[in-house]
This record gives C-alpha cells, structure tokens and sequence, in this order.
C-alpha cells in the first residue's frame, strides 16, 4: 500500500507547494490526477507502508497542467 499526497502553487514558478493535502491510498504503482486545472503547479510525493509501517517520504515531483 501507498499514500500519496498533492500539493498547489497559483505561481507556476514555485518549487514548493503551500501545503499537501491526502490524494489516495493505493496498492497501484501508478496513478492519473484527473483532477487539475490549467496553469496551475501541482506537487507529488508517496510514501509506502507494510507491516511495519510507514516509510520515509519520496522526494516530491511537480508538473504543471
């Protein structure tokens, strides 16, 4: 399993999000963010979890629609 979280920034020059919010939990090695809009930057990070339970946070990812 996987949890993942998306952050915004309106200013498409951003390196940082101004925060994340939950986007979904997963067993899917891959997801589409259906859910953007135009000229906006959205930021990525996932983090797995097991049995014994989370890991460390990926490195956070950004693309903007």
């Amino acid at each position: 399993m996987s949890y993942r979280e998306r952050g915004t920034s309106a200013d498409p020059k951003a390196t940082q999000p101004d925060s994340f919010v939950p986007l979904r939990e997963t067993t899917k090695i891959s997801i589409v963010d259906d859910d953007v809009l135009p000229g906006v930057r959205y930021f990525y990070h996932v983090r797995a979890f097991n049995n014994k339970g989370y890991g460390p946070w990926s490195n956070v990812v950004s693309k903007v629609q």
